[in-house]
């Protein structure tokens, strides 16, 4: 964590005159220092369903509901809020790495039919070469969406050296009447701004959730077995016809977070895995020859 040990607190007048270092040593600039004072925890049920391969199958299916709890480190992160270097136990909540729910299935499913399978095994010439040998694999994941924090653009109300934090309206629901949409993911109308000088907004560290995730990596593998005078052993060719996405899920990002934004709430763009957005549906096709 780095906060600033220089930062003005929220009050009336400049900044300078706040700023502790300033009074002491003169000292009008940020002073950060790297030190380790987060606080962390992390819960879940995790329950897990395994098929070892048998049968031409074998599966893995685990899921996990989890919970996630963090200080924010300093400075605003993904979908975040800007951090008190005085209250640091204010930015107490729901990390914005936490999804509540996961679940994977990963699989492997040799169509069983062709030679040697429970159907199809004295099946020969074209019917074989058609519907034997096929095998289907799959990673298929839903997730729930990643924890959110509301935010304000303008901190003029906390005249302070760190960011605001909106109000929490009480009583007023986080989701919008006619449910969620791209452009409306949340009650922008859950949150005003403080009214008052100098005090730190009330609406906590991730206590709204971004769209949720699904993803189906599918393939579908052939192969063919036949004989050369090259080879005295078997040759095989494999046909891959692999998918992304299989199914064309549109995976949204998260919506602007800044309440005092024209954009708050709306979804602008999809959502990332790290090395840029999830994609749609992509396909390719691949030959494999073995001998």
């Amino acid at each position: 964590d780095t906060p600033d040990l220089n930062a003005a607190p929220p009050g009336p007048g400049d900044f300078l005159s706040r700023r502790p270092l300033y009074q002491k040593f003169g000292i009008d600039g940020p002073v950060s220092v790297l030190y380790t004072n987060l606080r962390a925890n992390y819960n879940a049920l995790q329950v897990v369903v395994e098929k070892r391969f048998s049968n031409g199958y074998t599966l893995n299916s685990s899921y996990a509901w989890a919970k996630a709890l963090d200080r924010m480190s300093g400075g605003f992160e993904a979908g975040g809020q800007g951090t008190n270097p005085y209250d640091r136990d204010g930015s107490y909540g729901v990390s914005a790495y936490n999804r509540a729910s996961v679940w994977t299935l990963s699989h492997v499913w040799q169509l069983p039919y062709g030679k040697g399978m429970r159907y199809g095994s004295n099946s020969g010439g074209i019917k074989n070469a058609l519907l034997g040998g096929w095998q289907f694999n799959g990673v298929t994941t839903v997730q729930s969406g990643l924890a959110l924090s509301p935010s304000l653009n303008d901190g003029s109300t906390l005249n302070a050296d760190f960011g605001q934090r909106p109000n929490r309206i009480d009583g007023v629901s986080l989701i919008p009447a006619e449910g969620q949409t791209r452009d409306h993911w949340f009650n922008v109308a859950a949150f005003e701004p403080p009214a008052a000088c100098c005090v730190w907004g009330d609406a906590g560290h991730g206590i709204m959730r971004g769209p949720g995730l699904i993803s189906a990596d599918w393939s579908f593998f052939k192969e063919f077995s036949f004989k050369t005078p090259l080879n005295r052993e078997k040759t095989t060719l494999e046909f891959r016809w692999e998918n992304f996405n299989f199914f064309n899920n549109t995976n949204m990002g998260n919506p602007v977070t800044a309440v005092d934004s024209s954009l708050a709430g709306r979804i602008t763009g999809l959502a990332g895995n790290g090395l840029g957005p999830v994609a749609m549906r992509r396909m390719q096709f691949g030959l494999r020859l073995g001998w």
